[in-house]
């Protein structure tokens, strides 16, 4: 279970829990409130066995994704040092 919040995510709430709600509708994920001792309650998501399914499925295209970020911002960094030198 994911416990720690994403790095420098630049989404905002709602966008989050519409996209959560759309993943609980396709099944993918199931949802349960837990209420604390202390302080407000909190909805917990987790995958279910098709939202594991789909996630590793999807794992090899994030990938690939990643590969071509990584290919993009060395070849700009290449060109940043030509244009500017290596500030």
């Amino acid at each position: 279970m994911m416990k720690e919040e994403i790095p420098r995510f630049m989404g905002d709430g709602p966008m989050i829990y519409r996209m959560l709600q759309s993943l609980e509708d396709e099944g993918l994920v199931t949802a349960r409130w837990e209420t604390p001792e202390t302080g407000r309650p909190l909805k917990m998501y987790e995958l279910t066995d098709k939202g594991w399914e789909y996630l590793l499925a999807a794992e090899e295209e994030m990938e690939k994704r990643i590969a071509n970020h990584i290919f993009f911002l060395e070849e700009l960094r290449k060109v940043k040092n030509e244009k500017y030198g290596d500030s």
